[in-house]
């Protein structure tokens, strides 16, 4: 199954030269997590609560006032629209990241995944695997 079937096609975005006041209104309003700072079609960031809590609020900075650009942080981890979803939440544990941008061929924004979409997608298949597990051994036949 493709990333992208995994995850969301429509991520909030923002462009980075936008107020941390249109971050908080739009998660607000989508009822999201996270929105991406956007530089064109590429994906530059990730912010969480935690960035906003930390960044912002925690150092007296108006939301109002203080652009998206100014608040971020770098090193973006990304992943392919082509990866596996138990390859992308390998990528997610290495990297102590909870959301990922899936990108496309030439880094555009196609989607986002989170750890919460890659549960809900492995987690049935591994109780299945572990219900086969715990069930008595089939009887042998003879022949």
């Amino acid at each position: 199954m493709s990333l992208i079937n995994v995850g969301s096609r429509n991520p909030v975005t923002v462009p980075t030269t936008s107020h941390v006041s249109e971050v908080v209104r739009l998660r607000e309003a989508r009822k999201v997590g996270s929105v991406i700072a956007m530089d064109g079609t590429k994906p530059v960031d990730v912010l969480t609560d935690r960035d906003l809590v930390l960044h912002v609020m925690a150092t007296g900075l108006s939301p109002a006032k203080i652009r998206v650009d100014s608040v971020m942080s770098s090193n973006l981890e990304c992943v392919s629209a082509r990866r596996p979803p138990p390859a992308a939440a390998v990528h997610m544990r290495e990297r102590g990241v909870r959301r990922l941008p899936i990108v496309g061929k030439s880094g555009e924004l196609v989607g986002i995944v989170t750890h919460d979409d890659l549960v809900h997608y492995i987690g049935p298949s591994t109780g299945e695997l572990g219900a086969s597990i715990a069930m008595p051994p089939a009887p042998r036949r003879e022949g």
